[in-house]
């Protein structure tokens, strides 16, 4: 079978944009739905807090935590799979809510975002804990005194090592989500319907594209910058989300030409 070479990264932009084009009316309003139904959970979470005066901050974590899992996640699994679709005609929302059309596929894909973001999780968490238990240890110990009197002139270089270790984790957790990339993409496409081994699909198809799923990124970067203002977020999403199902879609071409 002959070898697919990957596509140069401004002809993934520049084709993600051709393909949002004939939907882009919807794919707009996708992100005003998605946009809504946060801040739909927001309110009830803030609800949650009045409610329960006693418990406030674990009732408002947990019923932002619970409507996005049982809601938001899957929605936003459906919003992938409707880009991947896209081919620069029009594509109705109707499967969008794919993961909603049966109590079946809904169980699936909930299980699915389930174990998705718990790896998330760890991949977050993980690398930040030599930095916050550094923090915490000393913390503990010098709770009484003030640590610059007794670390002295080390008050400055423990500072800067654990500066330094959350750095070096916040990178390694951006290469470790990166290497679950290509998973949703893997399960919205039925190619790996076990969230299992769409995650570790997904590493192993990643081995050695992170920095040029990093470059894609820095190119998306206007984008996202435009994002910051708010405002923008329902018109410039959609060329984000498409150039990404791009990206991944000539990911796994490649990965069945080989």
């Amino acid at each position: 079978m002959e070898e697919i070479y990957p596509m140069r990264l401004r002809q993934v932009s520049s084709l993600g944009l051709e393909r949002v084009k004939g939907s882009y009316s919807a794919a707009v309003s996708l992100c005003f739905l998605t946009i809504l139904a946060r801040a739909v959970f927001w309110l009830a979470a803030c609800l949650a807090e009045m409610l329960l005066p006693g418990a406030a901050s674990l009732a408002g974590t947990l019923t932002g935590l619970g409507l996005t899992l049982l809601l938001l996640s899957p929605l936003l699994l459906g919003v992938k799979g409707w880009h991947q679709k896209l081919d620069g005609e029009y594509h109705p929302l109707r499967s969008t809510f794919r993961c909603f059309s049966s109590w079946r596929e809904y169980g699936a894909a909930l299980w699915y975002c389930l174990v998705r973001d718990f790896a998330c999780f760890l991949a977050l968490m993980l690398p930040a804990l030599p930095s916050l238990f550094l923090s915490a240890v000393v913390r503990l110990s010098l709770r009484q005194e003030s640590p610059r009197a007794i670390l002295g002139p080390f008050y400055g270089i423990f500072l800067l090592l654990v500066f330094l270790l959350a750095l070096l984790g916040l990178f390694f957790s951006a290469y470790l989500l990166m290497g679950f990339f290509l998973a949703d993409y893997l399960y919205v496409t039925n190619r790996e319907r076990n969230p299992f081994r769409a995650l570790v699909r997904s590493r192993r198809l990643m081995a050695g594209r992170r920095a040029r799923l990093f470059r894609l990124l820095c190119l998306l970067l206007p984008l996202d910058l435009l994002c910051l203002l708010l405002a923008p977020i329902p018109f410039a999403m959609p060329l984000i989300r498409a150039a990404l199902a791009v990206y991944a879609e000539d990911e796994l071409e490649r990965e069945s030409s080989l």
